[in-house]
């Protein structure tokens, strides 16, 4: 059985701005999409989304959620189109 949007609104209404994965620092950081960036940077740039992963990760857990359920959440908000992830 699918979750309905309103099922997921509690974790969407309690997520932090900044761990809403609109807000990731995630990029492309390839030599081909990015050949200015340095090793140094690209490092840099990991470190940052493996930070914000690990932030995301350690407030599901601590206000009893999963990871999978966040990330269903977002999903099937995009999908429904009834609840902006933004």
């Amino acid at each position: 059985m699918k979750p309905r949007t309103q099922d997921l609104a509690p974790i969407l209404d309690a997520l932090p701005a900044e761990l809403v994965t609109a807000n990731s620092p995630a990029s492309c950081d390839c030599t081909r999409c990015r050949p200015d960036l340095t090793e140094a940077e690209r490092d840099t740039l990991h470190s940052q989304v493996t930070v914000w992963a690990t932030e995301r990760r350690d407030w599901c857990a601590a206000n009893g959620y999963t990871v999978l359920a966040l990330l269903v959440a977002e999903i099937t908000a995009r999908q429904c189109g009834g609840r902006p992830v933004v």
